[in-house]
């Protein structure tokens, strides 16, 4: 079958659409659909390797060849996975058959090239829909001791950004794609990619001064743009750096921190800032809110459970 209109450019991904199209049987639409999620791939090694500017959607490829993607590395391969989990926001259904869509290529170019398949491809394990835990309220005591065991020579950088979750509820998105300009002395301006408007986050004494210690820290960025949070490599944080260094220090802290996510910093900061809100629309404006009916809703049972509480404690 002809499938010269699908192709976007020469080399080993239009070899592999048509290799499922005339030898595995799969429907030219199929095929395209595989070669674009791999064409990503392609793009987003190119962005890296070469440290470009643009989003890695936006590079312009004109050809992909054979060695471009049997060299991938593993620390690729993982910050590819978390570029599609959190800054394209995939779901867990559409995030998994990338997974797999990748194994069966990688298989099909091994077998090209007589060579094993890479490890980390091969075990990638696709996600389950699995039942979430119930978030669990972060308190002082424990929120000093994750900060105690932030070691090394990021400690005030990481300080910063566990502070910046669990007091002005920021989310892990929002936290990396900080930039310096969205700092101020006492709040932390926060952009909305879902309908470029902005919210404007106000932050405690605490907050701020660990935002001011980290800033004598901070090493500029050499790979472009202006991020507030510097990676060890000078560029942008990511966001699977951020998780690892959460779940390393509560891990080193012990069972009275074991476990804490950053779920549950979020959901921490959500429910205080609710708390000392005014009105629904006020809380609002400090939060992420993806359904205002929603919001309203979580709001007010927040407020009956508040009202029940402090009746219940009037009447001991």
């Amino acid at each position: 079958m002809d499938t010269k209109n699908y192709i976007k450019e020469p080399g080993v991904l239009a070899s592999y659409l048509n290799h499922l199209v005339d030898e595995s049987d799969v429907s030219t639409s199929t095929a395209y659909n595989y070669y674009m999620n791999l064409r990503l791939l392609a793009q987003y090694l190119k962005h890296e390797r070469k440290n470009m500017d643009c989003e890695p959607d936006e590079v312009v490829m004109v050809n992909v060849s054979d060695d471009e993607m049997l060299s991938i590395t593993e620390d690729e391969w993982d910050d590819f996975l978390d570029y599609c989990r959190f800054t394209r926001n995939e779901s867990i259904g559409s995030y998994a058959v990338r997974i797999s869509i990748v194994r069966g290529f990688y298989c099909w170019l091994c077998e090209v090239h007589a060579s094993d398949v890479p490890v980390f491809i091969a075990q990638a394990k696709r996600p389950h829909m699995v039942r979430t835990k119930e978030s669990v309220e972060v308190n002082e005591e424990q929120k000093d001791a994750i900060i105690e065991h932030l070691t090394g020579d990021f400690a005030t950088r990481n300080a910063s950004i566990i502070l910046l979750f669990l007091r002005c509820g920021l989310g892990l998105n929002e936290i990396v794609q900080l930039d310096m300009e969205d700092i101020d002395l006492t709040s932390v301006r926060v952009e909305r990619g879902d309908d470029g408007k902005s919210r404007v986050v106000q932050m405690d004494e605490e907050t701020a001064e660990a935002i001011d210690a980290y800033l004598s820290d901070r090493i500029p960025p050499t790979t472009g743009g202006n991020p507030l949070f510097v990676s060890a490599k000078k560029g942008r944080m990511r966001h699977g750096t951020v998780q690892k260094m959460l779940r390393r220090a509560t891990k080193i802290g012990g069972a009275g921190i074991k476990d804490i996510s950053i779920r549950d910093l979020q959901s921490t900061a959500r429910g205080r800032i609710m708390d000392r809100a005014a009105t629904v629309e006020d809380a609002m404006q400090q939060l992420p809110v993806r359904s205002p009916y929603y919001f309203h809703r979580e709001y007010t049972a927040r407020m009956r459970e508040n009202a029940e509480s402090l009746a219940k404690s009037s009447e001991v």
